[in-house]
């Protein structure tokens, strides 16, 4: 039932995006809001981390940056501000370009984020650019389960960034919970094992907050050990 709910809920939020028109974003615009910004990436981590793990998808499992912004625009429908993008993605480390259309969903009155739809269309699977030999790639979800060192350092970097930043007053409600994981990248080294999480965690009080945490496997290393690492990403147009 849960699941039909939340089913029902995103085809909802779909349907206003198609009622209302939108309006395009100007490069200074994009370039003055850190969080448009941050949504833009989050949709293309998001999309790629959705797509490479598909049977039938041809994508590489790389480091993929955006090379290029094709159009940006946003609208506003009730608490909802919705931003459509369309970016062409490059991975560095497998020569690929691709072209990718997302819609993200933001609250500005909770921080609630989403991502509502995205696809993708291939471009060019060998163009001719400088390749990275060493870089982060994605990690399938499938992994993130209670028995695997992935989820477990994922809660391990949680609890640290969370005890941190309320120490440091950067996040002030008592507890917190976790709701959505929209991206994990192995950032392992030669000398030690990583993860890269971006995740949504709320507050008791219904705030949410989009976090990047980077945690490492320190049971096996000689060197001295490595603290998490950790992004907490502003909720604001202009911050």
């Amino acid at each position: 039932m849960t699941f039909l709910l939340h089913a029902i809920f995103i085809l909802l939020l779909a349907f206003q995006t198609h009622s209302t028109p939108y309006t395009p974003l100007t490069p200074g615009e994009m370039s003055e809001s850190q969080l448009i910004q941050d949504l833009q990436e989050l949709g293309a981590e998001y999309t790629l981390q959705r797509v490479i793990f598909k049977r039938t998808s041809i994508l590489p499992n790389g480091f993929w940056q955006i090379t290029a912004t094709e159009s940006a625009s946003m609208k506003i429908s009730r608490n909802y501000t919705y931003y459509k993008f369309q970016v062409q993605l490059q991975c560095q480390t497998t020569p690929f370009l691709i072209r990718a259309k997302y819609v993200v969903s933001f609250i500005p009155s909770t921080g609630d984020t989403q991502i509502l739809s995205y696809c993708y269309k291939i471009i060019n699977q060998n163009p001719d650019i400088p390749v990275l030999k060493e870089a982060p790639n994605f990690v399938d979800m499938i992994w993130l389960t209670p028995e695997n060192q992935v989820y477990a350092l994922l809660a391990q970097g949680i609890d640290y960034t969370l005890a941190d930043a309320m120490a440091k007053n950067l996040l002030t409600d008592p507890t917190y919970e976790l709701k959505k994981v929209f991206r994990i990248q192995n950032i392992s080294n030669s000398t030690v094992q990583g993860y890269s999480y971006l995740i949504q965690v709320e507050a008791k009080r219904g705030y949410n907050w989009r976090l990047e945490i980077n945690v490492y496997d320190n049971s096996d290393s000689d060197s001295e050990p490595l603290n998490p690492t950790y992004l907490i990403y502003p909720n604001a147009l202009r911050a």
